[in-house]
């Protein structure tokens, strides 16, 4: 019997990060690196590991009611740390085809499983909104997320061309 419903999880996050890991024989956050993150010097995008240096990462907004968390503990799905402005360049890159074929984020951008929030669709990491409007609903592209104290999203509502993001 097929599933009635879909949860996001971890787990296939977990067990690629141990396949990357694996193949590269590199820690999963220098492949990252090597295999993406090297190909432009216009991103300052970092995936702290365990010995890396927090130096002018901002910490969490409100430690007493959200506890802060080390954001270089191993979880798969690891925690970016980057400008606004990198990010922004970064999903610029991986729409227009330049990280991976036009092909393969066309893919990313198919057979979109519902989330619990309504009008959010996710797959392969990019997350689709759904934002409805006085002439109809906008396709929005990007992703969102945070650690205790810490949110971000960053779209690209394909419409207009511009990046959005919000803190």
């Amino acid at each position: 019997m097929p599933a009635q419903a879909k949860r996001y999880s971890n787990s296939g996050y977990i067990f690629l990060s141990a396949a990357i890991s694996d193949i590269t024989d590199q820690r999963y956050q220098v492949a990252v690196y090597n295999l993406v993150l090297a190909q432009s010097t216009g991103w300052n995008i970092r995936l702290p590991g365990p010995d890396s240096s927090l130096v002018g990462v901002v910490q969490s907004a409100d430690p007493v009611n959200e506890p802060t968390e080390d954001i270089r503990e191993p979880r798969g799905a690891e925690i970016a740390v980057a400008s606004p402005e990198s990010m922004a360049l970064f999903l610029s890159y991986l729409l227009s085809g330049r990280i991976l074929e036009e092909e393969t984020v066309a893919q990313m951008l198919e057979d979109l499983y519902l989330t619990f929030d309504n009008g959010l669709s996710y797959r392969f990491g990019l997350m689709v909104y759904d934002v409805p409007g006085e002439t109809g609903s906008k396709m929005w592209i990007g992703h969102s997320g945070g650690a205790p104290g810490a949110r971000a999203i960053l779209v690209f509502p394909r419409q207009s061309k511009a990046f959005l993001r919000w803190l």
